[in-house]
């Protein structure tokens, strides 16, 4: 599947099927976005060693009586 151009923000990306999305989208070609209540570090360094290129640095939600900033 070529994802080239496309965006992909990930939820919940820190860890399990989110971190495994992460993966196959930064591998697909689209430049993922990580993002979870919890640190993705861990999953930015799984995609990076996986040598895909498009991947932006993992985010963490902040929530705020129930709104979430990235």
């Amino acid at each position: 599947m070529d994802l080239n151009g496309k965006v992909a923000i990930i939820t919940g990306a820190a860890r399990g099927l989110g971190r495994e999305y992460a993966n196959a989208l930064a591998a697909s070609g689209a430049v993922a976005i990580a993002a979870d209540k919890r640190d993705c570090a861990d999953t930015v360094k799984a995609v990076e060693a996986s040598g895909a290129s498009r991947f932006v640095t993992g985010q963490t939600i902040m929530v705020d009586g129930g709104t979430v900033f990235l």
